[in-house]
């Protein structure tokens, strides 16, 4: 009898460790079996249901969708980055906003539910409703789940608590934002310290970071003595039309003793006449024109060239602007000579896209401007001390921006040209050689050849003199280049 009870007990045992594992099972069982209401509903605290929830936010915020507000930040010390944004649109944002938050009034209490809390927090400031985004912030606070992103919670609580400035408070730096003649309320200010060359984009919870109010005013307090680089984040559509201008000041001082100040003012952008609209340009001469500047002692004519990727996956494009000559303008008309420029060529830099393939900026290799290319222009204009005043090109500077475009007619242009404007270098360097003596065909050889067409190519200096002593009456810049390889070679003989 004592023996068939004992059995029994043990049996009764096995069946309560059966269930007890089974029950422990039964939410990945719900998770792989895909019943994710009933595991939401009866295992909110199972880490299965984190990963349900981070499901349904990935369906509404695809993971490569890139993050951001679409603002434009411009640094004192000069240089601007964007925030980026996936979401384009305020439709968007309101539409991926208002699931998230159907899901957070569903599943109020599951821990994963706080990181849903951040995002429609920062879609909220993304649309400057302040109140509603520190409102869900706040709801994280007050959550008793734990939140291991706590201290990017803290970080846009301080963001959004710069609007409220406390008058018991002495600030360490405080100042004036304006467009035009108008305070920019909603402008976000940051600061850097002038000793960091990195810089997070976006910016959010890397940097004290504060907020303008109706007025334009902002201010910090508690920040560290030092040196400081000042920026200022607008969004694009608020500054359309404006430049900011140059501050005598480049940084500012923090200090405990006294509050220190900087104001950004957006002026006017100069506006350009000749050429616009996509024009076609005739003859030998390329002519600029635009309207006069206030206060303007002299010009400088800008252009902006894009590179975009060879990997077609790789929707990506890249700028870069750079001033045609050293020359001051002190009129408003710069006239230039198109075989001058062609025969101009800037330092070869290799790009690399996200499938490793060579990507060179085609002005390097083709000329400032050449037959068959489309070209954007601005011009900038300077102040007697040297300090940038305004600029055509405003602050829209990629694939999408406002500046005039102007082209070359196709006569002229080489069979090489076409390839080294698709990125088939190795192409291009056979067809530059079956072009024979051609001078442009040597230039454009001999830079190709000199830097090398793959990741780790280093080119060689040696063969591509050989092209540029076979060019006909060499040019300036013929012979610059020359110096320049003759110098590589000697360094590599060391």
């Amino acid at each position: 009898m004592k023996i068939k009870v004992g059995v029994i007990a043990v049996f009764v045992i096995m069946l309560a460790i059966g269930g007890w594992v089974g029950f422990k099972s039964l939410p990945s069982m719900l998770y792989n079996g895909g019943q994710f209401n009933t595991l939401l509903k009866w295992f909110p605290n199972d880490d299965q249901t984190s990963l349900v929830l981070m499901e349904k936010l990935n369906d509404i915020i695809p993971p490569e969708v890139s993050w951001g507000d679409n603002n434009i930040f411009i640094m004192s010390q000069g240089g601007w980055s964007s925030s980026g944004s996936g979401l384009t649109t305020k439709e968007q944002r309101s539409e991926a906003r208002s699931k998230l938050e159907q899901l957070i009034a569903e599943h109020p209490t599951i821990p994963f539910t706080n990181t849903l809390r951040l995002e429609v927090a920062k879609l909220y400031m993304w649309d400057q409703e302040w109140d509603n985004a520190q409102q869900f912030l706040h709801d994280i606070e007050g959550s008793p789940n734990e939140f291991f992103r706590r201290d990017e919670l803290h970080n846009y609580l301080e963001i959004l608590e710069s609007r409220q400035v406390d008058p018991e408070v002495t600030p360490s730096l405080k100042g004036n934002v304006k467009i035009g003649d108008e305070p920019a309320d909603n402008i976000f200010v940051v600061l850097q310290r002038s000793n960091n060359n990195s810089w997070h984009s976006p910016p959010y919870g890397h940097y004290p970071i504060a907020i303008t109010d109706k007025e334009g005013n902002y201010q910090f307090s508690g920040i560290g003595p030092g040196q400081y680089v000042v920026g200022v984040g607008a969004r694009p559509e608020g500054i359309d039309g404006y430049y900011l201008t140059e501050n005598k000041i480049k940084t500012v001082e923090i200090s405990q003793e006294q509050t220190g100040e900087y104001n950004f003012q957006f002026v006017p952008q100069i506006r350009t006449t000749s050429p616009v609209n996509q024009e076609t340009i005739q003859g030998d001469e390329l002519k600029f024109q635009w309207e006069p500047y206030e206060g303007a002692d002299y010009y400088q004519v800008m252009f902006t060239s894009t590179l975009t990727s060879k990997d077609a996956s790789d929707k990506s494009t890249s700028a870069s602007t750079r001033s045609i000559s050293e020359e001051k303008f002190r009129d408003t008309i710069a006239t230039f000579s198109i075989e001058e420029l062609r025969n101009q060529s800037e330092e070869v830099i290799k790009n690399t896209d996200r499938a490793r393939n060579v990507i060179l900026w085609p002005n390097s290799i083709l000329g400032t401007v050449y037959p068959g290319g489309n070209f954007k222009w601005s011009v900038d204009a300077y102040a007697e001390d040297g300090r940038k005043l305004s600029s055509s090109a405003g602050h829209f500077i990629g694939s999408n921006n406002k500046l005039p475009l102007f082209s070359l007619p196709e006569d002229g242009m080489l069979e090489g040209d076409k390839l080294v404007l698709e990125h088939r270098y190795a192409e291009a360097i056979e067809a530059y050689k079956r072009a024979g003596d051609d001078n442009y065909a040597l230039r454009k050889l001999a830079r190709l050849v000199a830097n090398g067409i793959k990741v780790d190519d280093e080119g060689e200096p040696a063969e591509a003199l050989t092209y540029l002593k076979r060019i006909k009456a060499p040019n300036k810049f013929d012979k610059s280049y020359m110096l320049k390889l003759e110098e590589r070679l000697k360094k590599s003989e060391k």
